[in-house]
């Protein structure tokens, strides 16, 4: 590579900053050759506080203004949650890697309750996730649930601060930014299941620039890309976005991709789930069938009805 020099774009949150400079760091580890730098920032959903997640207009609210950088050239990589990215690539840009996942599963935070088991009626909890909203809902119905917005110790502080009695978190945003000694407990992936892609990091990159595509590709783990891949693409399939209610988890043991997807209303807790086993490998096939399956059970009927009315 002739290039000296990379650089990074990073959303200005402690969380994205902290996941840019460690991947910078493993660029540099494995291009002695190679300076990175990195370059802040704002998207929409930074600026953007008062609104729910869910009602914010278009899709990728975190991230098009990082692409939009990308395109023009002012950035070479970008590191993003995956879960932010809209399952489509966006014209011109391409995912170069996804580095191991570091952990895929829920979390609670609270000062107040210990365990999921002391959630009662009247419980206050902050999300701004129609996934986590609707799988809580369907396990503790008469609990209060609270749109929360804001970094990961901005909505710790709002606990703290007795604005609410917990919130649920993802792990691996507290494990990278060091606080995985803040972790109340672990949710049960049979009660909250995750969001495809949750834990994983999408490098991104210009489809046509080949030099740093074969830079970035090197941190890439098969494992996690087969897992992640499914799991966005059984949201595609089922046209779904963050603000519908679909969680889907694959986990590759052996070169078996164990995948499972679950689509839940908003209002009265019905859900449908389902399973299936592939290779590694196979990972697209895994995505259809579990498609398939959550179509065939109603999944289809129970997203139209969130869509009309949500």
């Amino acid at each position: 590579m002739d290039r000296k020099r990379l650089t990074f774009g990073s959303r200005g949150s402690k969380l994205a900053l902290a996941q840019s400079k460690q991947m910078l760091a493993a660029v540099e580890k494995n291009n002695p050759h190679l300076k990175c730098e990195l370059k802040i920032i704002h998207t929409q959903g930074d600026k953007v506080l008062d609104t729910p997640l869910t009602l914010m207009p278009g899709k990728g609210v975190f991230v098009k203004e990082i692409e939009n950088a990308l395109l023009q050239k002012e950035i070479d990589v970008a590191v993003h949650s995956l879960k932010d990215l809209p399952t489509e690539d966006t014209p011109g840009l391409c995912i170069a890697a996804m580095p191991p996942r570091v952990d895929a599963g829920d979390v609670l935070y609270s000062q107040k309750i210990k365990s999921i088991d002391d959630i009662s009626a009247g419980t206050v909890i902050g999300s701004s996730s129609a996934r986590r909203a609707a799988q809580l809902k369907t396990k503790f119905p008469y609990c209060i649930i609270k749109d929360i917005r804001g970094n990961v110790d901005t909505r710790m502080r709002k606990v703290d601060e007795g604005e609410y009695d917990a919130t649920i978190l993802a792990a691996a945003g507290l494990k990278r930014l060091d606080l995985a000694d803040k972790i109340t407990c672990y949710w049960p992936k049979e009660v909250m299941l995750p969001a495809p892609a949750q834990g994983v990091l999408g490098i991104q990159t210009r489809a046509e620039d080949a030099d740093t595509i074969e830079t970035i590709q090197k941190l890439n783990d098969f494992r996690t890309f087969a897992a992640a891949t499914a799991e966005r693409m059984v949201l595609n399939k089922l046209g779904g976005g963050c603000a519908v209610p679909v969680a889907v988890f694959g986990e590759v043991k052996n070169d078996i991709l164990c995948l499972h997807g679950r689509v839940i209303s908003l209002g009265n807790g019905e859900f449908v789930e389902a399973r299936a086993q592939r290779k590694a490998a196979e990972y697209e096939l895994a995505a259809n069938e579990v498609t398939a399956k959550l179509l065939e059970a109603g999944a289809a009927r129970i997203l139209s009805t969130i869509l009309v009315h949500g």
